[in-house]
């Protein structure tokens, strides 16, 4: 019998309102005149018919890219939000982390926190000190137990947060990308805890991860989500391969004309970034298009220099590339995509940003630092089977050979 029943589940959210005064409310409600020509508000439906079923003690892993319907779908399993249409049933008692700190009273202490989540889940105050001492060795926290949560770091909440949820013996755990806030080493001691529960107290665990490893060879089921509808369910390796694939087929565009904040604007500007895929593999290659746009009449200039810039989670940038690294100025044309592309991008798995420069005649026209980003999934250009050994924010290919010696003439 499913623990978890998923039918027909769609969330629709409204993007911005209508204004309108209260005055001109009650004049139309009294005049009888209809609105039909009133501005509406756009709709975004973030889940679309999603039906699913999950079996008790199942690990399942929901991969997807940003925007998929992923974290709207925990929500509704954790009842945080209701879906527009449809309806879940859940047999048993469910657990969320969804963010930092999900669950907790920021004013009370830590030690508080873990008898408030406890009571929440139906669970007796001594049924709860039982476990007590395994929750704070788990997340570390021994001397900050008695301290008000609000005064806790980010990672020093997700690791109780994790450890409240993971001890306190919910029937269902669901986990978002929260872990991403963890050292690696928490996060192997998380996923260490996830294995415990399912396998030998026979839990189900739920959880979002852009480690591609980690769905492969911790999960049960494999469920990709694209664009708010779910578009497969089952062996964890296919759901892989299907997410990784759908990325790589598609350009995916960044529409710059619109954005406030930039800084250096003076006569021309960058329109578009193009970028050859949504999502990418360490051996993928990797393309970047830019195209430019005249804002002011007063531009005389025919040539131009354009780069990019891809950057970490951090800021650390990892490459950079300029056309002033190879070639003169390149003509000014409206019509025109400027490209750089690399044979292998060559980057370890994550989310990485990408900075976008353009100068005319010595001096910078545009920059825009915060509006693009890409990620890349995970494995290694080499083809190996462990992914985690590669160190280092780069992976080259290299050559590699054994060159034998000639014994010493003494010993002929």
């Amino acid at each position: 019998m499913p623990i978890i029943r998923i039918h027909e589940v769609s969330k629709r959210y409204r993007l911005g309102r209508p204004k309108e005064s209260l005055q001109d409310s009650v004049r139309g409600l009294f005049s009888g005149l209809s609105r039909k020509g009133a501005p509406q508000p756009a709709e975004f439906w973030a889940l679309e018919g999603i039906d699913l079923e999950i079996e008790r003690g199942d690990v399942l892993g929901i991969i997807g890219r940003n925007g998929a319907g992923k974290s709207t779908l925990f929500k509704i399993l954790a009842r945080i939000t209701a879906p527009t249409t449809g309806y879940v049933e859940l047999d048993g008692k469910a657990a969320a982390l969804l963010e930092v700190g999900t669950g907790f009273h920021s004013d009370l202490t830590g030690r508080e926190n873990v008898f408030l989540n406890g009571a929440i889940l139906g669970m007796t105050r001594r049924e709860i000190q039982a476990r007590l001492d395994a929750i704070v060795a788990f997340a570390g926290v021994e001397k900050f137990l008695d301290t008000p949560v609000k005064h806790y770091s980010s990672g020093m909440s997700m690791r109780l947060a994790f450890a409240v949820a993971a001890h306190l013996e919910p029937d269902i755990l669901i986990i978002d990308e929260v872990l991403a806030v963890g050292d690696a080493d928490f996060q192997k001691k998380c996923l260490a805890r996830i294995k415990e529960v399912s396998s030998q107290d026979g839990r189900t665990v739920l959880f979002v991860s852009h480690n591609m490893a980690t769905v492969k060879h911790l999960c049960k089921v494999g469920v990709v989500l694209d664009r708010g509808r779910l578009v497969f369910s089952g062996d964890p390796s296919e759901a892989i391969e299907r997410y990784l694939k759908s990325g790589a087929s598609r350009v995916r565009l960044f529409d710059l004309s619109t954005v406030s904040k930039r800084r250096g604007a003076r006569f021309i500007e960058i329109r578009e970034v193009e970028l050859s895929a949504e999502l990418y593999r360490p051996d993928s290659d990797f393309g970047v298009g830019l195209r430019l746009r005249r804002c002011s009449q007063d531009f005389s200039a025919s040539a131009v220099h354009v780069a990019v810039f891809v950057v970490d989670s951090l800021g650390n940038i990892v490459y950079h590339l300029g056309t002033y690294f190879t070639r003169p100025p390149v003509d000014f044309d409206e019509q025109a995509t400027y490209r750089f592309g690399l044979d292998v991008l060559g980057l370890k798995p994550g989310i990485y940003g990408l900075w976008v420069w353009l100068q005319s005649n010595g001096v910078e026209q545009d920059f825009v630092d915060t509006e693009v980003f890409f990620e890349v999934a995970d494995g290694n250009i080499y083809g190996a089977a462990d992914s985690h050994a590669i160190i280092g924010a780069v992976q080259r290919r290299f050559s590699f050979s054994v060159e034998q010696s000639a014994p010493p003439a003494s010993s002929r």
